[in-house]
């Protein structure tokens, strides 16, 4: 009887991988297919459709003249979820990446593109038409990962699902926010274009919206709603606890010339080898480290290095230094940007290159370095590159720079600042939005949107909350009469067991408001409100996230790959063998990796390795043959006899046709399937269980009597032309891990 409520156990939200995401390049792919990428936790999905209706009056009338539709209907849906790190924002194609690149980029940039195939996207609410979970518990194989058909990838209930397909979807809200003691949670709204029912989740082919005629075009390619990988490794908390995150305050120096005290160095290099216009000092006669420029003003704290570079190919360096007066080398330079003669900057410290390369110069580059009397903050055009505690705390630091080529010319000052510096608190809330308002894209002759704009700049609300004993020093009318810019740097990676660990940086954030509240029997709370913008002309302003983010990792390979599609990349086997011995005297053929039984019905026949495996071990098999009985699995000793009996782990395909399941010669008393040669029947060992998996679905797990015993490729063929085609061999441990790489800053 069909089901007359939906409750959210039965539902699922995918997302269709972007156009030339799969490819035969990459995992995830197969050939005439799009496999939909799982949005993981979903808490809620709302949906709806609005029409544009126009009510048209006129003279002589008192009822409408006129009541139809202006435009075709809209449909806005909004979902929430639970986020792990940024499983969900990379499987929606956000830049979550930027900590595996020297160049970063804002979270939200390639929605900030023009035409960006990444911007519209397409996604599918996935029903079960009967009351049963919708998640189901498959292994991660490389089959999953590499499939060789559909079998091996696709959830076999599909049929029994329904879909609704929202086409040409568009971002206009993102949101994010955690309490302690509470879940943290995102939600997203989208406006899209149209939306379509389907009936089954089998056999549903690609559809494409013509905007300019409305109809659908049916693209060559079908649908596939991937099995679900449900990593029991990641069930941790997810919850906000005390100690859990930090918050760290930057000034990002945009305002250069509202600092306090700018002064121009007063000492360089006398007999000609350096040459002074204004702040500008350029080197000359040699090239070689003989040539300095050096201040005899030093700060404790709240000191600050500017400047530019406006050589081509010359090499520079300039920064802090403890004692400039040491000698003219740059290794007596403490803390320095560095710009070489190929054109690479780099951050040197103590004359040892830190970071590697950071990016090419140009001219327009604007290089900072701040000390506050605990950290060094470098900047870069910005945004802050990274910061280092000093080893003595309030020690007196001095500009210096040393300059090698002919020509190296630099413009530069230094100075100090008034200004606020906020404690690090521990974090009790935070929650921040972006609203994406969109343009419309109209033309007489189009029934839809050609497109949907974003109106530029998008303005982002950020606010947060801390328990407080004093949350900044400093004059705050100072700060407030600069309208300094911050870097807010969230760091939740002290969460337990692995799970939420995240980093975002808010660059470009301006101070709104703070609010203090205290009353008896509570902590005094301090609520602080930012504001920023995102604008796609200057990337170095916006949202930077990094963190978790699933992957598949093996024993033998630390790291297999990152996401590209459906969940996670596998290579395929390391190891994969044919069998090498088989019964002799004719009873067995072999053809390539087939072997065929012949000249007797009996249990006199077997196929079997040489090589066993005591972890990692995989065997799988086609049973070319019907109606004949065949045997293959995981043997302790298969040379002992040629009996089933000898086989402690075993795929049993009988004379009636049916798969079982036989350990140690007994038949466990379950017919799987009535077989047929599409069948794919493996086994895998992983030193402690062994798994038995029909079409990439697993079917029985067994733990063996003896961990990380040894096993080898056993079978037994009785009927005259059972025929097996096999391959065993050893592969990647595979679970399921988590990779935290910190955003550099």
């Amino acid at each position: 009887m069909a089901r007359n409520r939906i409750i959210y156990n039965v539902q699922g939200l995918f997302v269709s991988p972007y156009s030339g995401e799969q490819n035969p390049t990459t995992d995830y792919y197969l050939s005439g297919y799009q496999i939909l990428k799982r949005i993981e936790k979903v808490q809620n999905f709302n949906y709806g459709i609005d029409n544009n209706r126009i009510n048209l009056e006129g003279f002589a009338s008192k009822k409408n003249i006129f009541r139809g539709l202006a435009s075709q209907p809209t449909v806005n849906f909004t979902f929430s979820y639970t986020p792990d790190g940024f499983t969900n924002e990379n499987r929606l194609n956000f830049d979550t990446a930027n900590f595996l690149s020297s160049i970063q980029a804002p979270m939200f940039s390639g929605l900030c593109q023009d035409n960006s195939i990444v911007d519209k996207k397409d996604f599918y609410l996935v029903i079960n038409n009967n009351d049963n979970d919708l998640l189901g518990n498959y292994p991660l194989t490389d089959y999953f990962i590499n499939p060789n058909g559909v079998n091996d990838v696709i959830d076999p209930n599909s049929p029994n699902y329904s879909l609704l397909y929202f086409q040409n979807s568009y971002l206009t809200k993102y949101s994010f926010s955690v309490n302690l003691g509470e879940v943290p949670s995102v939600e997203q709204t989208y406006i899209a274009d149209n939306i379509i029912f389907y009936i089954s989740g089998s056999g549903v082919n690609y559809t494409t919206l013509n905007v300019q005629s409305g109809n659908q075009n049916i693209e060559n390619t079908k649908l596939i709603i991937p099995k679900n990988i449900n990593p029991s490794d990641l069930s941790g908390q997810n919850i906000l606890l005390p100690g859990d995150a930090s918050v760290t305050f930057y000034r990002n120096p945009s305002h250069y010339s509202t600092n306090i005290i700018s002064s121009i160095p007063e000492n360089y290099t006398a007999g000609g080898l350096i040459t002074k216009v204004g702040n500008t000092f350029t080197k000359n006669l040699t090239d070689g480290y003989d040539a300095q420029v050096y201040s005899s003003i030093g700060y404790s704290n709240n000191m600050y290095v500017e400047g530019s570079v406006n050589s081509s190919l010359k090499l520079a360096l300039f920064g802090l230094s403890t004692n400039p007066t040491i000698n003219v080398s740059y290794e007596n330079i403490n803390y320095a940007w560095f710009v070489g003669a190929g054109g690479g900057i780099r951050i040197y410290e103590n004359g040892i290159d830190i970071l590697g390369l950071l990016g090419l110069y140009t001219p327009a580059n604007k290089f900072r370095i701040e000390y506050d009397g605990i950290t060094v903050t470098y900047f870069l055009d910005g945004v802050a590159m990274r910061s280092v505690n000093v080893p003595i705390p309030n020690a007196t630091y001095y500009f210096n720079s040393s300059l090698a080529n002919i020509g190296a010319s630099i413009s530069v000052n230094y100075g100090t600042f008034n200004n606020i510096q906020y404690y690090n608190d521990t974090i009790q809330s935070l929650d921040y939005s972006l609203s994406f308002d969109r343009q419309n894209l109209r033309s007489l002759n189009y029934k839809f949107p050609q497109g949907r704009n974003i109106n530029f700049p998008v303005n982002c609300d950020l606010n947060m909350s801390f328990i407080t004993e004093e949350n900044f020093n400093g004059s705050f009318f100072d700060t407030l009469n600069r309208d300094d810019d911050y870097n807010i740097v969230v760091d939740f990676n002290n969460c337990r067991n692995g799970v939420f660990p995240s980093k975002f940086i808010f660059s470009g954030a301006r101070f709104n408001n703070i609010n203090y509240n205290s009353s008896i029997g509570t902590n005094k709370t301090a609520n602080l409100s930012f504001n920023f913008d995102i604008d796609p002309d200057f990337g170095n302003r916006g949202v930077f996230a990094s963190g978790n983010v699933l992957y598949a990792q093996s024993t033998n390979n630390p790291l297999l790959g990152t996401e590209s599609a459906v969940n996670y990349e596998l290579s395929a086997s390391q190891i994969t063998l044919i069998p090498e011995n088989f019964t002799a005297g004719g009873l067995i053929t072999k053809v390539g990796n087939t072997f065929t039984k012949n000249l007797t019905d009996a249990y006199d026949a077997q196929v079997y390795s040489s090589i066993g495996y005591n972890t990692n071990m995989y065997m799988d098999a086609t049973i070319n043959s019907s109606l004949k009985l065949a045997l293959f699995g995981l043997s302790t000793n298969p040379t002992i006899n040629t009996s089933f009996e000898n086989i402690n782990y075993a795929w049993a395909a009988m004379p009636g046709g049916g798969l079982r399941i036989y350990e140690n010669g007994i038949d466990l008393g379950i017919v799987y399937v009535i077989y047929t040669p599409s069948n794919k029947p493996r086994i895998e060992y992983d030193g402690t269980t062994v798994t038995y998996f029909l079409d990439g679905v697993p079917v029985r797990s067994v733990k063996v009597p003896i961990p990380n015993q040894t096993y080898y490729f056993d079978s037994a063929l009785y009927n005259i032309g059972a025929s097996i085609s096999v391959n065993y061999g050893v592969g990647y441990n595979l679970s399921w891990r988590t990779q935290n790489v910190p955003l550099q800053y």
